[in-house]
C-alpha cells in the first residue's frame, strides 16, 4: 500500500507540474509584430550563430549557379562538381558508386561507422550491359546482372560492393535497432 501510495503521489506532482508547465506557456506573450517577416528573423538568427551551432562561418549566399557543361566527369574534383560554404572542405568517398544514389544509413552505427549503405533511385531496373552490348551475367552464368538497387561504400578504402540488385526505385533505406538494413522501393502511384 505503501508502494501504491508513493506512486500516485509521484503521478500527482508529475500531473500538476505538467498543469503548470502548460499555464506558463499559455500565458506567454507571443511577439508577432506587423510587418515583421518571422521567418527572416530566424534566418538571421541562425546566420548570425551560424559558427555556434553548425561549425561554419556563414551559410552560402545566393543559390548555386546552374551547372554548365558536363555534369559529372571522372576528371572533376569535388570542389568543381558542389558548391558549399567558404569555410567547407569537401572529398569524394567513392567515384564508384552508382548514379541516383539517394538515401543511406552509417554501418554499423552512427559513432564510429565503417561503411554507408546507399539506396539506388533507379526506377528502370534493367539488364546490365558491356561496351560491346552484350548482356552481363552474376558469377556462374545462370542469372543476368541487374542494376544497383543497394550498395555499401567502405569509409576507409572506398570501394563499392552492391548488396542487393533489381530494385525499381529504391527509396527508403534505415538500420534497425536489432541490426539489420531495411530497403524500401518508392512507387510511381503514390503506394511505397
Amino acid at each position: 500500500m505503501k508502494r501504491f501510495r508513493r506512486q500516485l503521489s509521484k503521478m500527482s506532482r508529475l500531473a500538476v507540474g505538467w498543469a503548470v508547465s502548460v499555464c506558463v506557456m499559455l500565458a506567454l506573450p507571443v511577439h508577432a509584430q506587423e510587418g515583421v517577416d518571422y521567418g527572416a528573423q530566424i534566418e538571421e538568427r541562425l546566420r548570425a550563430s551560424s559558427m555556434h551551432w553548425f561549425g561554419i562561418q556563414g551559410p552560402l549566399g545566393p543559390s548555386a549557379p546552374r551547372t554548365t557543361g558536363a555534369y559529372r566527369t571522372t576528371s572533376q574534383a569535388a570542389e568543381e562538381q558542389v558548391i558549399v560554404a567558404s569555410s567547407l572542405k569537401v572529398q569524394y568517398l567513392s567515384r564508384s558508386i552508382a548514379h541516383n544514389a539517394d538515401q543511406f544509413a552509417f554501418w554499423p552505427n552512427d559513432e564510429q561507422p565503417t561503411h554507408q549503405i546507399w539506396c539506388i533511385e533507379e526506377f528502370n531496373p534493367s539488364v546490365l550491359k558491356n561496351s560491346a552490348g552484350q548482356e552481363l551475367f552474376l558469377p556462374g552464368g545462370l542469372v543476368k546482372k541487374m542494376t544497383p538497387g543497394v550498395q555499401r561504400l567502405d569509409l576507409r578504402t572506398g570501394a563499392v560492393e552492391t548488396i542487393l540488385r533489381g530494385t525499381a526505385g529504391c527509396d527508403g533505406l534505415r538500420r534497425t535497432p536489432w541490426g539489420t538494413i531495411l530497403a524500401t522501393e518508392e512507387s510511381d502511384d503514390g503506394g511505397a
